[in-house]
C-alpha cells in the first residue's frame, strides 16, 4: 500500500547520498566501503585529570567491538581516541564504573581494565576467562567488583595493593545469565541479582570465596532479581521490579523479609550498563549529548552557555546485519550499534545512511516495496523506496511505517518471507530475554492486520529461524532449539515444518535429520527439493512432496555457511543461476543434483548475505559492502 507523506507532518531524515567509490580486487571482487561510518558509545563519563581539567570519556565500538577510548578536554576541544591495552575479540562493553578515586573501569572480550584519567593512562588490565561485565561496584574500602556474563563469574581488584581476585562463577544454570544488578554491604558481603529465565540473588562472602542463593525455587520467577546499597549499609532485594514483588533485607549474608521497604536512601555510585552516561561537569555545568553520528559533543559550562565540540574520530564503521536489492535496483540493509538503514546505488557508485527504528536483522523484497524486521521487539517496518524517508514511529504514519510489533513471542528476528501473491508477509525469530521458544508474525498485507502465533500454537519450545515459499501456496519452515537471549534451551532437536498462512496453522512438522538441533537456511528449487542448511555445517534436500528427507552431508573444507541472524546464503542470479554462500567460499549450486561447485575465494570473510543486482552478486563483510562478478 502506497502512502502519501506530506513535508512537514513527520520529521523528515535528509542525508545527502555521499560518493562511496569501489575498490577492485583480484578474482572479480570489489569492496564498496563502509555502509554507515560511525561508532558508539557504551559508557560515559564526565570527570577530570591530573591537572583538574574537565574531560569526557567515552567508551568506543564499531563493528571490530569496544576498540578505544574517546578522551575530550571539555575547555579546548582536544581529543583523540587512546587504544586498548587488548584485543576486543568482537567484544564491547556492557557496563562500566567510574571508582570514587576517579578511576574508570570496564571488563569485555575477558579482560578486566582500569584507565586513570589523571595520568591518562590504562594503568591495569587482567584477562580473566570470563567474558562480558554486566554489572559494576564499589565496596566501602574502594575495591572494585564485577559480575560477569554468562556464568556469573566474579572478580574483585584492590586499586591501593593491586591485589585482583577471581571468584570463579558463583550460580550454576543451564542458561545464560545475565547477572545485572550487583551491591556490597558495609560488612563487606557482596550480593549478585541474576536474571533471565529465573531471578535470582546470589550472597558472596569475599574472606572464604563461599557464595550462597538468597531465593527458595518457589520464589524464583522469569526475569532479573533486584539488589541495592542504602546509606544505613544493608543491601536490599527482591525478585524482580515490580510494585508488588516483596522487599528484604541482606546484611553479612543473612536475608530478612519485609513488610515494607521503607525510605529508600540509595548510595550513590557513578556505575550503570551499556547506557551509562555521567552528566555532571566539575568545573560546573553539564554534558547534554554526545553525538557520534553528527560528530559533535553538546555541553553547557558553568556559565550556562552550551558549547560545541566537533568531534574527529577513526572507525571501521557499524556491524551490518543484512543486505537485499530493493524493487528500484538499490541495495539496502540495516547497520547495528548504532541502529542506521543504509541504502547503496550500484549505478552511481553513492550511499546514503538513515536513523533506524532498531536493528534491522531481517529485510525482504516487494513489489515497490521493502521489509524490515527487527530487534528489539520482533517489529515489522514497510518501506517504499518512491517516497521520502522519514523518522518511523508507532502508529504513526512514516516511511518506514510501523506495522505491528511481537514482543516477547517474537523479539530478534532470523526470518522475513513475502509470499509471492502478495498477500502475506510473515516475520519468525526468537523469543523475549530468559523466553523459551519463538512465534510467527503474520501481517495481512491487504487487510492491514496482523495475526501473531506462538509457540504453543506451532512448535512448542523451538523458534523459526529460517522459512522459504514452495511451488505451491505452501511455506516451509525450518525451527531450531534456541531459545531467547539468557533463556533455557527446552527442547532437545529442531523440525521443519509446513505451514498454511491463510489458515495461519501447521499441517505437517518432524525432526528429518536426527540430532540437528536448527534448521538456518531454505531454498527451494521445486516441489520436489528443497535445500537447506542445519547446523550451519550440514547440507540438505529435502522433498516436501514426500515430506522425507533426500540426503544430507557436512559441508566439510567449505566451512559454514555465512550466517547472522537474518542469513540468506542462497542468491539466484538473473539467469537463474543459484549461488550459495559460505564464510570463505562462494559455490554455485546444481539445482538438479545438489552439487555445490566451489566458484571464488573472497578476500574478506563474508558475515551475511546475499543479493543481486547489476550484473554482480552481493554480500556483507563486517561493515564493508562487497559484490562479486562471475567470469564470462
Amino acid at each position: 500500500m502506497r502512502r502519501t507523506l506530506t513535508v512537514g507532518s513527520v520529521l523528515l531524515l535528509a542525508l545527502a547520498a555521499a560518493a562511496a567509490p569501489s575498490v577492485e580486487h583480484p578474482g572479480g571482487f570489489r569492496d564498496h566501503g563502509v555502509a554507515v561510518p560511525y561508532s558508539h558509545p557504551r559508557g560515559t563519563v564526565c570527570t577530570v585529570d591530573g591537572e583538574g581539567r574537565d574531560v569526557l570519556l567515552s567508551w568506543l565500538m564499531d563493528h571490530r567491538g569496544g576498540y578505544g577510548l574517546l578522551w575530550v578536554d571539555l575547555a579546548t576541544g582536544a581529543h583523540e581516541v587512546l587504544p586498548l591495552p587488548f584485543d576486543p575479540a568482537g567484544d564491547s562493553p556492557f557496563a562500566s564504573l567510574l571508582s570514587s578515586r576517579g578511576s574508570f573501569y570496564t571488563h569485555f572480550g575477558s579482560h578486566f581494565v582500569e584507565f586513570d584519567p589523571r595520568t591518562k593512562a590504562f594503568t591495569f588490565d587482567h584477562e580473566t576467562g570470563r567474558r562480558s561485565a554486566m554489572a559494576f561496584t564499589e565496596d566501602d574500602d574502594g575495591r572494585i567488583w564485577m559480575a560477569a556474563y554468562p556464568g556469573s563469574g566474579v572478580v574483585s581488584y584492590d586499586p591501593d595493593s593491586g591485589e585482583f581476585r577471581q571468584f570463579g562463577s558463583v550460580n550454576t544454570e543451564n542458561w545464560a545469565q545475565y547477572p545485572r544488578e550487583l551491591a556490597c554491604d558495609d560488612a563487606g558481603w557482596v550480593y549478585i541479582g541474576i536474571g533471565n529465565t529465573l531471578c535470582q540473588v546470589i550472597a558472596l562472602d569475599p574472606a572464604s570465596g563461599v557464595a550462597h542463593a538468597v531465593l527458595a525455587p518457589a520464589e524464583r520467577k522469569p526475569g532479573l532479581a533486584r539488589v541495592e546499597r542504602d546509606e544505613d549499609g544493608r543491601v536490599y532485594g527482591r525478585a524482580g521490579g515490580a510494585d508488588n514483588d516483596a522487599w528484604f533485607e541482606l546484611y553479612q549474608g543473612q536475608r530478612r523479609d519485609l513488610a515494607a521497604r521503607g525510605e529508600r536512601r540509595l548510595k550513590p555510585y557513578i556505575a550503570g550498563s551499556q547506557g551509562l552516561f555521567w552528566r555532571p561537569v566539575a568545573g560546573g555545568g553539564r554534558a547534554n549529548s554526545l553525538d557520534l553520528i553528527a560528530k559533535q559533543l553538546l555541553w553547557t559550562d558553568a556559565a550556562g552557555t552550551q558549547q560545541t565540540v566537533p568531534l574527529d574520530y577513526d572507525t571501521d564503521g557499524a556491524h551490518l546485519m543484512s543486505v537485499i536489492t530493493g524493487p528500484d535496483g538499490r541495495l539496502t540493509g540495516g547497520g547495528m550499534f548504532p541502529m542506521r538503514q543504509w541504502i547503496y546505488d550500484p549505478g552511481t557508485e553513492t550511499m546514503e545512511d538513515h536513523w533506524a527504528f532498531g536493528q534491522f536483522n531481517t529485510v525482504a523484497a516487494a513489489e515497490n516495496t521493502v521489509f524490515y524486521g527487527g530487534y528489539p521487539g520482533g517489529w515489522l517496518l514497510e518501506w517504499d523506496p518512491r517516497e521520502p524517508i522519514t523518522r518511523t514511529q508507532v502508529d504513526q504514519l512514516a516511511n518506514p511505517h510501523w506495522l505491528a510489533g511481537s514482543e516477547p513471542t517474537i523479539n530478534r528476528p532470523h526470518a522475513l518471507l513475502v509470499t509471492r501473491d502478495g498477500m502475506w508477509t510473515v516475520l519468525a525469530g526468537t523469543p523475549g530475554y530468559g523466553h523459551t521458544g519463538g512465534g510467527l508474525l503474520v501481517w495481512d498485507r491487504a487487510l492491514g492486520t496482523s495475526k501473531l502465533l506462538t509457540h504453543e500454537q506451532l512448535l512448542p519450545e523451538l523458534s523459526t529461524l529460517s522459512l522459504v515459499q514452495l511451488p505451491s501456496t505452501m511455506i516451509l519452515g525450518g525451527a531450531g532449539v534456541n531459545p531467547g537471549t539468557g533463556g533455557e534451551v527446552r527442547a532437545e532437536q529442531g523440525e521443519l515444518y509446513l505451514f498454511d498462512p491463510a489458515r495461519g496453522e501447521i499441517e505437517w512438522h518432524a525432526p528429518v535429520i536426527p540430532g540437528a538441533r536448527a534448521y538456518h537456511a531454505l531454498w527451494a528449487a521445486s516441489n520436489e527439493a528443497v535445500y537447506g542448511f542445519a547446523d550451519l555445517r550440514t547440507f540438505f534436500c529435502f522433498n516436501p512432496t514426500t515430506r522425507e528427507l533426500v540426503w544430507s552431508r557436512e559441508t566439510g573444507d567449505l566451512g559454514p555457511m555465512a550466517g547472522g541472524q537474518g542469513p540468506l546464503p542462497f542468491v539466484e542470479a538473473d539467469d537463474g543461476t543459484v549461488y550459495v554462500l559460505f564464510t570463505n567460499r562462494i559455490t554455485r549450486l546444481d539445482p538438479a543434483t545438489g552439487e555445490l561447485t566451489p566458484v571464488a575465494e573472497p578476500p574478506v570473510p563474508i558475515s551475511c548475505g546475499g543479493a543481486w543486482t547489476a550484473g554482480r552478486l552481493w554480500f556483507v563483510s563486517t561493515s564493508h559492502l562487497w559484490s562479486w562478478a562471475p567470469e564470462g
